[in-house]
């Protein structure tokens, strides 16, 4: 059912957009929009919610809203910075709701791809769940300070499943690969101030170090096992230490022994 003039409590949703309620989600979308747009909305989000759900065995009780900004002035009026118009993110998470912004393609073409807006959404409502199973809250800007995840497990874990949900083994052996040779000097913390800087110029590297980072840590035990255990592997890394493999051995043995402590009958 859609509604015109909505009261919208959700912030940085336009009050002209229209809302659409359906059973899993609430979608927030321009009156200008064609209707064909709002069916593959609802459609990649769809797929997306189910596959983390089936994935994760996890059912989230905030309600999830979806908004589709239709140019990309709008996004970033409403969002209140610059973004690219590819760019999508998840950036409130309450008590009782949460959203997730994208842009439609008439801010960009590549918009309507399904498969790359799914592999999206996938990353994008990860978040939201992660957020509800920590118990975290954040807003756009606020340097997540109600955030009770690691930036890199945050990112690392929500890339790991777009990976697995788009089915490409080679990236996910790739990015592990990649991790495990890793030499520098970069810290944990380091790690995560390069994700929080979404202008970044480093910001693309640290995904791939973060996701490889996650994928050595949960190649025994599985991402729904290191879902369930966030806070106990997050936990288990000093910030400071370099973020290397010696850093996660820790951190891999604890998950494995949690997931044979959770699953033994």
């Amino acid at each position: 059912m859609a509604r015109d003039s909505p009261s919208c409590t959700v912030p940085y949703v336009p009050r002209t957009y229209r809302r659409t309620e359906s059973t899993l989600c609430t979608f927030w979308t321009s009156p200008r929009e064609a209707g064909e747009h709002l069916r593959h909305l609802r459609s990649w989000t769809v797929d997306a919610a189910r596959f983390l759900s089936e994935t994760l065995g996890f059912r989230p009780t905030r309600r999830l809203h979806v908004v589709s900004f239709q140019t990309n002035e709008e996004a970033r009026r409403f969002l209140g910075r610059e973004v690219p118009p590819t760019m999508a993110l998840a950036p409130y998470a309450g008590d009782t709701h949460c959203l997730v912004a994208v842009q439609s393609a008439d801010a960009d073409a590549r918009n309507d791809d399904p498969q790359r807006m799914r592999g999206i959404l996938v990353h994008e409502i990860a978040h939201q769940l992660i957020a509800e199973k920590t118990g975290s809250t954040k807003r756009l800007g606020d340097a997540n300070r109600l955030v009770r995840c690691s930036t890199w497990l945050n990112e690392g874990l929500a890339e790991l499943l777009r990976f697995h949900f788009l089915r490409d083994m080679t990236r996910i052996e790739d990015t592990r690969a990649e991790f495990e040779r890793a030499q520098d000097a970069l810290t944990w913390r380091d790690v995560d101030h390069l994700l929080d800087d979404l202008d970044g110029g480093r910001r693309a590297a640290a995904f791939v170090r973060a996701t490889g980072a996650v994928a050595w840590v949960a190649q025994d035990a599985g991402v729904a096992a290191l879902f369930e255990c966030l806070p106990a592997v997050d936990g288990a890394v000093v910030p400071s230490s370099v973020c290397a493999v010696s850093a996660l051995r820790r951190a891999r043995e604890l998950l494995s022994l949690l997931e044979r402590r959770r699953t033994d009958p």
